[in-house]
């Protein structure tokens, strides 16, 4: 090759490496905006159709099949033809003014083609001189601008990072969805993977009793909940019942009374179904009824509550509850077994077990009993703990009502009501003459037990303030339960003259 055509080739050498770095960044960006809206909708869809197997499967295999698609032909095809050097020439001369086709022509007389063994030597070296002294003052960033490769860059860059925001900030369907179409496995076993937690699972259960089924919906909400149950090692179908809604929103339960025979049993709802549980039955005792007796905190002034055939507990933080356990039979021991595993030994007093428990948190509870011959199993159904938050009394004045107005030798009688979900423990009048120093009056003060209404009556007797027309008394009413405060709206007597009618 001639020395003297160096130029031109380090010319053509930089122009094809910018051009495909140019192709890179433009097929690159592309890739990633087709990819990450590929993937937010069908990962939108994946999540809309999540119970439906055949559709997730399609929903994979069309994702993948437009994003490799989309890989190919915009990067990987484009950066595999191949440009002629004339070609490329002809692409520098279009973006370089002046040029006149004198790169092209020595590209195309150039030794390696054979066109150039029909022209002379002469002209030949002239054609390459022309074209080097024309290369050494062309810049190839001209050709293909800066401000290309920084475009095509930011699309790129900007494609993730909108992708990266709505899979971290967007709906927590798409982010979801985009988690199973991607990594199905990896979402079956996340946190936030669909489930249905049982209770009582796989147990023991004594003959006679009555068990309760629950089921707890996981990440998932659905209005009907059935239970597919069938007799222990039946070849039959399985029959299934609709579960009721139980307190909380996600909960359902279903009954079994007086249970006979050993079952096993599921739950589905929405084609999302549990394990397959067993309930063996055994000839032992169980606990047929649950008396509760609640002790409310001293603050609350309110009188001890006697439960009959109970179980579920609602009552204020600190309510001390004893539970008596009637049994169908003799056992050696009971304890109350908490959700988190902790347990409470019993004592027996006659033929029956007594426990108590401190209601702190939310909780549940059952009891586990002993039989003689040392086999510890459930004796009873699973029972709600809750606490129940204090409210504020609710207070109004009955009498008169309203603002009033009067003469300064007139009485003005006033009565106020107070209401509390769990009683009222004192109720005050509080009133000023003219905006005045404050006065408090007592209507009501209990000591020993609170009361859920409670009401109390003050006359004003206008003649011992001195007052003159235009004069006013402000007041209103407080009330206190065990732990707040309420106070009423404020009223105002106007005092006026004799002759206004």
């Amino acid at each position: 090759m001639n020395p003297e055509t160096n130029v031109l080739d380090n010319l053509l050498r930089k122009a094809r490496s910018r051009r495909q770095l140019l192709l890179s960044l433009r097929g690159v960006a592309i890739s990633l905006g087709v990819v990450a809206a590929v993937l937010l909708l069908t990962g939108w869809a994946a999540h809309r159709y999540r119970y439906n197997g055949s559709a997730l499967l399609v929903l994979r295999i069309g994702a993948l099949l437009t994003c490799l698609a989309t890989i190919y032909f915009a990067l990987l095809r484009p950066l595999l033809k191949r440009i002629s050097d004339a070609r490329l020439a002809r692409l520098i001369e279009e973006r370089s003014p002046g040029t006149e086709d004198r790169l092209v022509t020595a590209v195309e007389f150039s030794n390696e083609q054979p066109e150039a063994a029909r022209i002379s030597p002469a002209i030949v070296d002239r054609l390459y001189r022309d074209a080097n002294s024309v290369s050494a003052s062309l810049d190839v960033a001209n050709v293909i601008r800066r401000s290309r490769l920084m475009l095509y860059g930011g699309a790129a860059l900007a494609s993730l990072l909108v992708f990266a925001a709505v899979l971290k900030w967007g709906p927590r369907e798409i982010s979801e969805g985009v988690t199973q179409l991607v990594t199905p496995t990896t979402f079956a076993a996340s946190p936030n993977a669909m489930s249905i937690k049982v209770k009582p699972g796989t147990a023991r259960v004594p003959k006679g009793s009555d068990q309760d089924i629950t089921a707890t919906l996981v990440n998932f909400d659905s209005q009907t909940v059935t239970v597919y149950a069938r007799p222990l090692g039946s070849k039959d179908d399985f029959q299934g019942q609709t579960m009721e809604p139980a307190k909380a929103r996600s909960d359902f339960r279903f009954s079994i009374f007086n249970i006979q025979d050993s079952v096993e049993y599921f739950v589905e709802s929405n084609t999302i179904r549990s394990d397959v549980f067993k309930l063996n039955v055994v000839d032992l005792p169980y606990v047929k009824q649950l008396d509760l007796t609640l002790n409310f905190p001293a603050f609350t002034n309110l009188p001890t509550k006697a439960v009959e055939d109970g179980g579920d507990i609602a009552a204020l933080k600190g309510t001390v509850a004893t539970i008596t356990a009637k049994l169908s039979g003799k056992v050696r021991a009971a304890r109350i077994v908490f959700a988190d595993g902790k347990k409470t030994e019993m004592k027996l007093q006659g033929s029956d077990f007594v426990g108590e428990l401190t209601v702190s948190a939310d909780t549940s509870y059952y009891i586990e009993l002993v039989s003689t011959d040392g086999e510890a199993y459930r004796g009873s159904n699973e029972y709600d703990v809750s606490v129940l938050s204090d409210q504020p009394p609710v207070i109004s004045f009955d009498k008169p009502g309203r603002d009033k107005k009067a003469t300064n030798l007139e009485e003005v009688f006033t009565q106020a009501r107070a209401e509390d979900d769990y009683g009222v423990v004192s109720m005050d009048l509080h009133f000023s003459v003219n905006g005045g120093e404050e006065k408090k009056v007592n209507l009501q003060q209990l000591t020993r037990e609170s009361a859920r209404s409670l009401s109390g009556a003050y006359t004003f007797f206008l003649e011992e303030y001195n007052l003159k027309p235009g004069d006013f008394i402000s007041y209103y009413a407080k009330a206190r339960d065990a732990s707040n405060e309420a106070t009423s709206d404020i009223y105002f007597i106007e005092v006026k003259p004799f002759e206004m009618e």
